[in-house]
């Protein structure tokens, strides 16, 4: 096995093993912003900056109008994604379909007020 192929088994491993921890952990009722320590995905998303994947405020200003937003944002976290935003794969995260409905609400929040629904 390459190398290279270890660093990819390891990085998705450890996408995984932080969404699953962390997100067992989110207060559902909770609107603010989740602890850095609750945050699994900042793997590859920041608030408002570039990583691997886009900034969470630039998916809820892409998503704030969109009647469909919750259900697509879920569906992306529960299935994967590709070709949403560039060449980057978002592989799918092993949590619950109330967890993604949970977190694709704390995404939408973020949109500046003038967007928000």
């Amino acid at each position: 096995m390459t190398s290279k192929m270890k660093s990819k088994k390891a990085f998705v491993f450890a996408v995984f093993s932080t969404w699953a921890a962390v997100l067992g952990l989110l207060n559902p009722a909770a609107h603010a912003a989740p602890s850095s320590s609750e945050e699994t995905c900042r793997a590859c998303h920041a608030l408002d900056t570039v990583k691997v994947g886009p900034p969470f405020r630039a998916i809820a200003s892409r998503y704030h109008d969109d009647a469909d937003a919750v259900d697509k944002l879920k569906q992306s976290m529960l299935q994967g994604s590709s070709g949403k935003w560039g060449t980057a794969q978002m592989p799918p995260n092993p949590i619950t379909p109330a967890e993604a409905t949970r977190f694709a609400h704390w995404i939408l929040q973020l949109a500046a007020p003038g967007q928000r629904n």
